[in-house]
């Protein structure tokens, strides 16, 4: 913007566009979290390297922002969500856990689910591999 006199306003001009680009990319990272649906071309790795991708990029924009990153258990209820319809005894299984898990955090007033061991993403994520490869 040439009608800008000083490099102090020049940069608030910047900031300012910066700040607005940077809050719709990281509208647009949620949204593709959040709507992000299981395609039979892929296979479960791909699909969880691409979720996990979204979510990484998602939280790590979260924090630059100076907010908290979600907790894993929305990540991994969102592989859950997605999981095609022949993993459904899997899917129940998990959920009873998730169940569990979610009742322990509030027992613990803490509402921090990813503090106990019980939702450990890896253990999650290999045992979702573990599922598909048989």
């Amino acid at each position: 913007d040439m009608d800008k006199e000083t490099a102090r306003e020049v940069w608030e001009e910047l900031k300012r566009n910066f700040e607005a680009s940077s809050k719709d990319q990281l509208f647009r990272l949620c949204a593709d979290f959040f709507s992000f649906s299981w395609t039979l071309a892929d296979d479960v790795s791909i699909h969880v390297a691409k979720l996990k991708t979204l979510w990484n990029e998602f939280n790590n924009g979260l924090q630059a922002k100076g907010e908290n990153k979600l907790p894993e258990l929305i990540l991994i209820c969102k592989i859950l969500h997605i999981l095609p319809s022949e993993f459904q005894s899997f899917k129940s299984s998990w959920m009873l856990l998730l169940d569990e898990i979610i009742l322990l955090a509030l027992y613990l007033d803490d509402g921090i689910v990813e503090a106990t061991d019980l939702s450990d993403l890896n253990l999650f994520i290999s045992h979702i591999e573990a599922a598909f490869d048989s």
